[in-house]
C-alpha cells in the first residue's frame, strides 16, 4: 500500500487529499478500518505540525479516505513539509499507504 506522495497544497485554503485505499489492487472498505492517521511534519520529521484521525479531519467511503485540511490548520504552513499516512487494517495489520513531501504555497489572500 505504501507509495511516495508528492503534493502541492495551499496555504490559508480548505482542501481535501483523497486517497484510494487498495492492498494488492482490491480495495478496502475503509469502514473496516481499525484506525487511520495523516501527520505533516518539519521537513526534518522532528516536529509535528498536524495531526488527522478518523472522526476528527478523515472521513471514508467506500475505500477512499478524504483528509481535511482546513484554513485554520494551514494557515501559517508555507514550504515543504513532510508527510504520511498510516492505516491499520484487522486483516493486513499496519501500512503506510503514502509518506513524502508536502508543499504549500503561500497565499497573499490572508481574508480572515
Amino acid at each position: 500500500m505504501s507509495e511516495n506522495s508528492l503534493h502541492v497544497l495551499q496555504q490559508n485554503n480548505d482542501q481535501f487529499i483523497e486517497c484510494p485505499i487498495t492492498k494488492d489492487g482490491l480495495p478496502i472498505n475503509t469502514a473496516d478500518l481499525d484506525k487511520a492517521e495523516y501527520k505533516i511534519y518539519a521537513l526534518n520529521k522532528k516536529t509535528e505540525k498536524l495531526t488527522k484521525a478518523i472522526g476528527a479531519g478523515i472521513t471514508g467511503n467506500k475505500n477512499i479516505l478524504s483528509i481535511q485540511i482546513t484554513k485554520q490548520d494551514c494557515k501559517n504552513l508555507r514550504g515543504v513539509f513532510y508527510h504520511e499516512l498510516t492505516i491499520v487494517d484487522p486483516e493486513f495489520g499496519e501500512s503506510t499507504v503514502f509518506k513524502g513531501e508536502v508543499t504549500f504555497q503561500a497565499n497573499r489572500n490572508l481574508l480572515s
